[in-house]
């Protein structure tokens, strides 16, 4: 039977003896409740630039099978104009029966901004909500 209170160890063998390293108890971290797939994307609020501008076609539940199944398709443009970039994906399954789509303004100076990092961006956001 195992003792109630494990704990992770570090150890090393030296010849036939187990030397014990170090070790700590386990945190154990309870996660948060979401309500819907909207409120889980607001667990991240340094990303909200990400999912301020978000729209599902359906039922998320749908969407989330999708994913979960590897049936998930996505597509996305960005484009940059006169020191100005911006985003649009879309998410959606195989036969198309629910999506969820987005568009943003790619982050940084306007000297930063160029064609690559608003394609880079779409694809940030997509990466986002998959995962």
């Amino acid at each position: 039977m195992l003792p109630a209170l494990l704990e992770p160890a570090s150890i090393y063998v030296k010849w036939h003896t187990v030397v014990l390293t170090g070790s700590a108890p386990l945190l154990y971290q309870s996660l948060p409740a979401y309500t819907s797939f909207l409120s889980y994307l607001q667990g991240f609020p340094e990303e909200q630039w990400c999912y301020s501008n978000i729209s599902l076609s359906v039922d998320e539940y749908f969407f989330i099978q999708a994913l979960q199944s590897n049936g998930a398709v996505a597509v996305s443009d960005g484009s940059h104009r006169s020191g100005h970039g911006t985003a649009a994906w879309i998410l959606t399954d195989k036969n198309r029966m629910c999506s969820i789509s987005g568009s943003v303004i790619a982050p940084g100076a306007e000297g930063d901004q160029d064609s690559y990092r608003s394609e880079l961006t779409d694809l940030y956001c997509i990466i986002l909500i998959m995962t």
